[in-house]
């Protein structure tokens, strides 16, 4: 059984290509840690969106990929008002 992470998408901005979505901290895998199969997910819903996150430290990241392809973490700069 595998375990993935808890989340929520929170906002999309079409006009964009951003989903923004929140690590839950539900005590399972962060966003952080699942990566890989967030992204996957996201980007089953939502092709080619840049996907946007607020862990678990209330901190912004950007999880970068390449048509779901997981490729790393970017640094962006927004404020939990979004």
């Amino acid at each position: 059984m595998t375990i993935h992470s808890d989340y929520e998408i929170t906002k999309i901005d079409h006009s964009k290509k951003i989903v923004y979505l929140e690590d839950l901290n539900l005590g399972n895998k962060s966003v952080t840690n699942d990566a890989e199969n967030v992204v996957e997910e996201v980007n089953e819903h939502y092709p080619y969106y840049h996907i946007y996150y607020c862990d678990s430290e209330s901190k912004w990241a950007e999880l970068i990929h390449d048509s779901g392809l997981f490729i790393g973490f970017g640094r962006i700069n927004i404020s939990n008002n979004t």
